[in-house]
């Protein structure tokens, strides 16, 4: 009994080393085929990669044979190839943009930034006003500049003596209304009375003339917005899109073939004189523009001409000077730096006529009738306005 139970653990132990040996044999075995599996599929990888990378060489080969052949036939028929090619670069990025959701103005507004709403906010019309509203803004700032022009004038004249000598006699320097400084003969004031009149119909035939042959403007800041926008755009196409580029260059060439609206001409004179006389004379009766006509006159011209020219020097830098505030202070409102170096002129104009006749009185007769005629010949022009 022992014997046989010795001689069945002696086989079992034999039989669990045979087993052993087998797993060995079996481990030892498939390693290797394992790798040698493992190695050619990274070879067959490899081999088809570069069967790839080999195709798409071709491609891209036949596709620059391509789009170098449709840029020589475009050339040959007169087109602008950059023009052309740019539009279908950008007509690509569209589609691409559109795919992914994007706004392509949205982009291109982006890129633009506020320079097209800048530019046209500079010629769009001025809010409408009422009446009252022209009113009470003339009256009050003829009030203000009056005030300012007189103290101004009357503090100097009776602060003589008080003031530093460095400070002018502005009343005596420039005297406001020269009649009411005897001796003042009755030829001075038929005088006088010409030169106003004479400055007043220079300065109104010289607005004409400019509103006829200000420069012209070409303002392309709606036009041609496309190309604007093409750096923007274009830089979202990838180089792969050449073929598509190409292919769509014929689309391109024949619609630039069609006519496209031509850019707005601007005048910046006129511009600005009409944005300003719209908003200013439309609500006004036919009176009220001898008010806003005269008012403002007696006013700006007690302050500019009154007041600064003398303080500067009663000569040609005081005209002048006081020409240049005068203009600068005409920039806003609707009017822009074209209308102020007019008004600068006219400043000059009116110091010049002050100065001439030592009477402001000229200056701000020849202001009034200048801005009357100015205001009745646009309300000729713009019958609508006056019929508001």
């Amino acid at each position: 009994m022992l014997a046989s139970q010795a001689g069945g653990a002696s086989l079992a132990s034999r039989v669990s080393a045979a087993s052993a040996r087998c797993r060995a044999d079996r481990a030892t075995t498939t390693a290797p085929r394992k790798a040698t599996i493992a190695r050619g599929r990274r070879n067959r990888r490899k081999d088809k990669s570069r069967a790839t990378t080999t195709v798409d060489d071709d491609d891209d080969d036949a596709s620059a044979e391509t789009t170098a052949d449709a840029l020589s036939d475009l050339a040959s028929r007169g087109v602008d190839v950059d023009a052309a090619t740019a539009a279908a670069l950008d007509a690509s990025a569209r589609d691409m943009l559109a795919r992914a959701g994007i706004s392509a103005d949205a982009v291109a507004a982006e890129t633009r930034g506020d320079a097209v709403a800048s530019s046209s906010s500079s010629s769009a019309p001025l809010p409408a006003v009422s009446r009252d509203d022209v009113l009470d803004s003339c009256v009050g700032t003829t009030a203000w500049m009056l005030a300012i022009g007189l103290i101004a004038r009357e503090g100097t004249y009776f602060g003589q003596g008080v003031l530093p000598d460095a400070v002018p006699d502005l009343a005596s320097a420039l005297p406001l209304v020269a009649a009411l400084h005897p001796p003042f003969p009755p030829s001075d004031l038929a005088r006088d009375l010409g030169i106003a009149v004479g400055a007043a119909a220079a300065v109104t035939a010289a607005r004409g003339a400019l509103l006829r042959a200000w420069p012209v403007r070409v303002d392309r800041s709606n036009h041609n917005a496309t190309d604007r926008r093409q750096p923007s755009l274009s830089s979202l196409c990838p180089v792969s899109a050449a073929p598509s580029v190409v292919l769509s260059l014929t689309s391109v060439v024949s619609s630039s073939s069609s006519p496209s609206p031509p850019p707005r001409r601007r005048q910046d004179f006129a511009e600005a004189s009409n944005r300003s006389n719209a908003q200013v004379l439309t609500p006004l009766r036919p009176f009220d523009v001898v008010t806003v006509a005269v008012l403002p006159a007696l006013a700006e011209e007690t302050l500019f001409r009154g007041a600064l020219l003398p303080a500067i020097g009663v000569s040609p830098v005081g005209v002048v000077g006081a020409g240049v505030v005068f203009g600068a202070l005409h920039a806003g409102g609707g009017r822009n730096a074209a209308f102020a170096a007019w008004a600068s002129v006219v400043g000059c104009a009116y110091g010049a006529c002050a100065v001439a006749t030592g009477n402001v009185a000229v200056a701000m007769a020849a202001h009034a009738m200048a801005n009357y005629a100015s205001a009745a010949l646009w309300l000729k022009e713009n019958p609508d306005a006056a019929k508001a």
